[in-house]
């Protein structure tokens, strides 16, 4: 187990957990997590090991034992995935917590919008900054027509003084236009040119940005 640098947890057996059976120094060459299904014992398991190789968490379980583990080890991460996310779940501010992290990645098969507003109104109190991040992912891979005006203004109103280190904004879900009518009635190129405005670029979901025309 010490060897090990991967492990992808889907089980939820409960722990009994005291002083005197928790493996603190274990899993010390672990570098990526996966979390998608647990119990909030296991996750206390963890916040009380060092894991001093962790770098990448995906989590799609938000139980208290998250949190606690989050508390623990935030500050080691520079990568963290987030699946099926919601407003409910949140604990703690999350970029505060985890300070280093530098590519985060959101995904939700519910509200998506809410689940991206997130990202400004939840994971950082009042003037607090994520000096780290540098790229934000959202992996909806499916776009609501009728999501677009809320869009609009995710990304209109999107302010970047939180996040100076912010560079890329990718979108799964992101079509750029193909013939030349369709630039001027196409939203990606619109919200592309308005994140630009803030040295920001938005991606496709193979990382292409958009480049302005010569006016």
């Amino acid at each position: 187990m010490d060897k090990l640098r991967s492990l992808t947890w889907i089980c939820s057996a409960e722990f009994a957990l005291n002083a005197d059976n928790v493996p603190v120094s274990g899993l010390s060459k672990l570098t990526d997590l996966r979390i998608l299904g647990a119990d909030a014992s296991f996750l206390d398991l963890l916040a009380r090991m060092e894991l001093p190789a962790l770098q990448k968490v995906t989590s799609a379980q938000f139980n208290p034992g998250f949190w606690s583990f989050l508390r623990s080890h935030g500050s080691k991460l520079v990568e963290l995935d987030l699946v099926n996310f919601s407003a409910e779940d949140l604990e703690i501010p999350i970029l505060e917590v985890c300070p280093n992290i530098r590519v985060l990645y959101l995904y939700s098969q519910l509200d998506q919008c809410e689940v991206a507003m997130l990202q400004i109104e939840h994971f950082l109190t009042g003037s607090a900054t994520a000096n780290s991040l540098e790229k934000l992912i959202l992996r909806m891979c499916t776009w609501e027509k009728n999501e677009d005006n809320r869009w609009a203004t995710f990304f209109s109103t999107f302010e970047s003084t939180q996040f100076p280190q912010l560079n890329e904004i990718q979108s799964l879900a992101c079509r750029w236009p193909k013939k030349e009518r369709d630039i001027p009635k196409s939203k990606w190129v619109r919200w592309s040119e308005i994140l630009l405005e803030q040295g920001i670029n938005l991606t496709d979901a193979t990382r292409k940005k958009w480049r302005p025309r010569l006016k």
